[in-house]
């Protein structure tokens, strides 16, 4: 009889010497700032995200909220929306070209919170960094009508019910790192709620807990323990 050896599924991870570079560097206390990092799919709803900022400026046109993009695919095209459909946002919304990581994560550093997009099924890559650089991440959505709309269209995978859609809700709920947003007005409710804390404090808190477990040193030390634990096992059974 043949012996199975067992699976190991190993993730990405942060890289924690370039977080401990970045640590402890000051928030933002002028204004709130979020930052969004990286390629924008087609169903990511981000438009969803520009009008409900939109919307939250009509309501509050005297005071400011900021909103970053970092190295997008879609840099134009979002200033061209702005342009053209949420013009009260221009000089609100800004686009920048992609960076050297470090320079970037240095720039992160000084966000209040980072915008996080659902992958579903997909992990993807940005939201260990964001854990690494312990800011509060929002996460949209979870259930809006236009995000499953833009999801039903564009999204890539069809999975079955043996594959979790919810990886990195999950991630955010065991590590207490960020805000899972069901729609647009728990948004526009949480930048009213975020804006309310910083004009208190000059930051956003973030509580989160044992990110240490997706920094990629964590994920290799699991890797070789694995592997190891492998080897001893097959000798004893060989």
């Amino acid at each position: 009889m043949g012996i199975f050896p067992e699976i190991a599924i190993i993730s990405n991870g942060f890289d924690h010497e370039a977080m401990e570079l970045v640590e402890g560097s000051p928030q933002n206390s002028d204004a709130l700032n979020i930052a969004f990092v990286g390629t924008l799919y087609d169903w990511h709803p981000w438009k969803r995200v520009l009008a409900t900022l939109n919307q939250w400026k009509e309501m509050n046109p005297e005071l400011a909220i900021f909103l970053s993009f970092y190295g997008t695919n879609r840099n134009e095209e979002i200033m061209n929306e702005v342009r053209a459909t949420f013009p009260r946002l221009e000089g609100f919304v800004k686009v920048y070209a992609k960076v050297p990581n470090m320079d970037l994560l240095q720039q992160l550093a000084s966000y209040n919170a980072l915008l996080l997009f659902n992958y579903y099924a997909f992990m993807g890559t940005k939201i260990y960094d964001y854990l690494g650089l312990k800011r509060l991440i929002l996460f949209c959505f979870t259930h809006d009508p236009e995000a499953e709309a833009l999801k039903k269209r564009y999204y890539p995978l069809e999975v079955g019910t043996d594959f979790s859609e919810t990886l990195q809700e999950d991630v955010l709920r065991e590590t207490n790192a960020g805000i899972i947003l069901k729609d647009a007005d728990h948004l526009l409710e949480t930048l009213t709620t975020l804006f309310e804390e910083h004009a208190a404090t000059g930051a956003i808190k973030c509580d989160s807990i044992h990110v240490e477990q997706h920094a990629r040193s964590f994920q290799t030390k699991k890797m070789a323990d694995f592997l190891l634990n492998l080897k001893h096992t097959t000798h004893h059974t060989s």
